[in-house]
Formats: C-alpha cells, sequence, structure tokens
C-alpha cells in the first residue's frame, strides 16, 4: 500500500511538470513562453473571439517617404508604415504564472497566424524595409509593424500644383467572413522622419469600402492623399561688372608721397627744359 501511494505521488508530480508551462528547464521566461505558446499551434487558422467570426483587424498607416511623382506616368514612389492589431486568445497567458512577470514577447511572424493584408494597388513589387515581428501581449493582443517601399498609381494632371493620389489595404484571398479591416484613424499622416524634396502631404482621409469578386464581399481600406508641389527656389550668382575684375584698393600713404615727389621732379625738369628753350 505505501508502495502503491508513493508511485501515484510520484506520477502525479510528474503528470504536475510536465503540464507546467515554467517549470525550471534552463530557460528564459519568453523561451518558456514560447514554447508554451507555440506547442500545437497551427499558423494557417484564424482566431476566433466569437464562433463563426471573422478575425477584426485594426490598421494604422503612415507616410515615411515619398520617392519621386511621374506625372507622365501616373506613378508614385513611396514608402509607408503598415500596422496591424488583432486579438487571439489562443496566445494568452497568466502573467502571475512567470518569475518575471512577463507582459509581453516579440515572435517571428512564422510563429504565428497573420492576416494577409498588404497593399493591394500595387504596380510594382512590394519590398520590405525590415524583417517582420510579432508583439504578443499577455492579453492575446497582437501588433504586427512593417515598412514598405512600393509604387502605386495615381490619376495625375501634369499642368496642376495638386496631385490626388490613393493607397489601398485589403486582403487578394481573405473575403470578409474571415478577415474584416477597420481603420483606426480617419486620417493618413506622415512619420517624424517624413522626408521629400518636392512634395507636401496637404490633406488626406481614410475609408473602409468593399468589394465583390466572385460573389466575395472583400473589405478594404481607401487612403486619399492630396500633394502639393514644392516650388524649389533656384538662387543664381551676381555676374561681376564687365569694367572690373578685380577690386581696386585705394593708394596707402607712403604710395601718395612717393607719387607727390615724382610730380614735383617732373615739373622741375620740364621748367628747365622750357627755360632753355626760350634761350635759344
Amino acid at each position: 500500500m505505501l508502495l502503491l501511494n508513493g508511485c501515484t505521488i510520484l506520477w502525479v508530480g510528474v503528470i504536475f511538470l510536465w503540464h507546467s508551462p515554467f517549470v525550471y528547464s534552463g530557460l528564459s521566461d519568453e523561451e518558456l513562453l514560447d514554447t508554451k505558446l507555440s506547442d500545437h499551434f497551427d499558423v494557417r487558422v484564424r482566431p476566433r473571439v466569437i464562433t463563426h467570426e471573422p478575425a477584426n483587424i485594426s490598421a494604422s498607416t503612415w507616410l515615411s517617404h515619398i520617392h519621386s511623382l511621374d506625372l507622365d506616368k501616373g506613378e508614385l514612389d513611396l514608402t509607408v508604415w503598415l500596422e496591424l492589431e488583432w486579438t487571439d486568445p489562443r496566445l494568452r497567458w497568466d502573467v502571475q504564472q512567470t518569475e518575471n512577470k512577463v507582459r509581453q514577447l516579440v515572435l517571428p511572424e512564422d510563429n504565428v497566424w497573420t492576416p494577409d493584408i498588404t497593399i493591394s494597388n500595387a504596380v510594382s513589387k512590394i519590398i520590405p524595409i525590415f524583417g517582420k515581428q510579432i508583439v504578443v501581449a499577455s492579453t492575446g493582443a497582437m501588433t504586427w509593424f512593417q515598412a514598405y517601399r512600393t509604387t502605386i498609381g495615381c490619376a495625375t494632371n501634369a499642368t496642376a500644383d495638386e496631385q490626388m493620389c490613393t493607397l489601398t489595404i485589403g486582403s487578394r484571398r481573405s473575403d470578409i467572413t474571415n478577415v474584416d479591416v477597420y481603420p483606426v484613424s480617419e486620417n493618413f499622416t506622415v512619420t517624424d522622419e517624413f522626408f521629400s524634396h518636392e512634395w507636401e502631404l496637404l490633406d488626406s482621409f481614410v475609408e473602409r469600402l468593399n468589394e465583390t469578386r466572385g460573389g466575395l464581399v472583400f473589405p478594404f481600406l481607401e487612403v486619399t492623399m492630396n500633394l502639393l508641389h514644392i516650388a524649389v527656389e533656384v538662387t543664381e550668382p551676381t555676374p561681376a561688372p564687365l569694367c572690373m575684375t578685380e577690386k581696386i584698393h585705394p593708394p596707402s600713404a607712403s604710395t601718395s608721397v612717393q607719387l607727390t615727389s615724382m610730380s614735383i621732379l617732373a615739373t622741375t625738369i620740364i621748367a628747365l627744359c622750357l627755360e632753355k628753350i626760350a634761350i635759344l
């Protein structure tokens, strides 16, 4: 009986240690959480806060740089920041169960489910500027952010100083039954590092719209930008006077004395010559 009770206690202890997410294993709290949260996690399956509801994605965008705007081709080369937020209840944990009270983790994008939302009206390759990372909070709140450089089409007017360009953000594959997207703000703003030699963002607004394709509804955000061309002032150098190639300096005091002495001597010589001529 004692042997049986001892074995039972031993097995209970083994089971507890096996299922405890924070048993000492030489790993940090972050590594233990990453292992625990990634266990049996299918990145292909979208999160469901409410059964049969789509994953609600909040999107924010910032204009970082305008590289060029080709008025003839109607193409805008720009860099923008895109930030997406959503909740995945599968990635929640109890902060109090972690040794260092870990409240958030930074995970690689490939380790979790992410929405396939991107710039949908790009006319060139979309180039990511930095590696994609996901910030995961203990509540299951997910924050994904990335900077992109790409080219979008614009309906330009070559004779106008103001140009209207539209950036669309949405999914090409996930319809509204799987993913829905909402703007965090009605305005499209610039970052603190925004820079452009020729263009200034005068105004902008963001709208949530739907597009129907093949009988399915696809939500997207339409960002409209009003850009103003900045006139660059060119300062031309002032040409030098044609009759003066070098600056003329006034004579010094010693030079004035020398000139006066030479004048007296020349006058004396001329007077003597005139006197001799008169005698002859």
